[in-house]
């Protein structure tokens, strides 16, 4: 099975435990099988385009699983007395880099915002909480941004579905930077 097969059966599948709950635990297994087998593809992979695209299959991949897996997307807030139920609208999880280095990659999960805006700010946040956190134990980073999607195209009667990626270029950040912005 290749790797866009496997992304196009987990995502009818993930549709499918939309109606069918019972089957949400042997989806959430099968998409983690298709996981280990994208991770030893991405050790195999002789190309830097071949890495890329494994990768990206990765990240796609671990977002559907985790959609899954926080169906109620429901966690507790510890800094308040009275544990009042905080809504999670993004979900932040470490996934392995393509290449052998000092490269760590994050992949920042959308788990029910609609609105681009709404996504974007709850990423910033969530964003400015992980980089703050590495910066206590680095001097500086190099950071970039991608952002994927899912895009739907229609030309004419014709309808279909694209992931479309945008990326920002390298920039450092220090530990005396300023990244509330």
């Amino acid at each position: 099975m290749n790797i866009k097969n496997i992304i196009e059966h987990t995502k009818s599948a993930v549709n499918l435990t939309m109606k069918n709950v019972e089957l949400l635990e042997g989806t959430i297994k099968e998409c983690r099988k298709n996981l280990r087998k994208l991770n030893s593809a991405l050790m195999n992979a002789k190309t830097i385009g071949a890495r890329r695209k494994v990768a990206h299959a990765i990240c796609v991949l671990s977002g559907l699983r985790t959609q899954m897996k926080l169906r109620q997307p429901v966690c507790f807030d510890r800094s308040s007395s009275n544990l009042c139920p905080v809504r999670r609208t993004v979900k932040w999880e470490d996934v392995q880099s393509a290449f052998k280095s000092r490269i760590r990659t994050g992949v920042i999960t959308n788990l029910e915002n609609k609105d681009p805006a709404n996504f974007l700010h709850a990423c910033a946040s969530l964003f400015r909480r992980r980089i703050t956190r590495i910066l206590k134990s680095e001097i500086a980073l190099k950071v970039n941004a991608e952002l994927c999607g899912e895009f739907k195209i229609v030309k004419g009667e014709d309808e279909h579905y694209e992931f479309k990626c945008m990326n920002t270029r390298n920039m450092p950040i220090y530990q005396d930077t300023d990244i509330n912005i």
